[in-house]
């Protein structure tokens, strides 16, 4: 066989392995930056779940925090209260 043609055939299998690593290299960089980004979401919901946790047992144990939240979301007020609506 002719020389440049196993040299020319060798150049061009080196060139396709290098390619093929750049292109894994590029995924699993890929992978760990989502990866990174999971964990972040995955924190912040359990964050969010403490609070929530703790929301109930406010809810469950605490009745003023119960009558603060249905005065602010629901607009109740207490026996006896006057309610003075202003019209701008």
């Amino acid at each position: 066989m002719d020389t440049n043609f196993i040299r020319t055939l060798m150049y061009l299998i080196i060139c396709i392995l290098i390619g093929s690593v750049v292109i894994e290299s590029r995924g699993i960089i890929l992978l760990q930056d989502k990866n990174t980004d999971l964990k972040s979401r995955i924190e912040k919901k359990k964050e969010g779940n403490v609070l929530l946790r703790t929301e109930l047992v406010l809810l469950k144990d605490n009745r003023r925090y119960l009558s603060i939240l249905a005065r602010r979301n629901l607009g109740m007020i207490k026996h006896g209260e006057r309610v003075y609506k202003f019209n701008y």
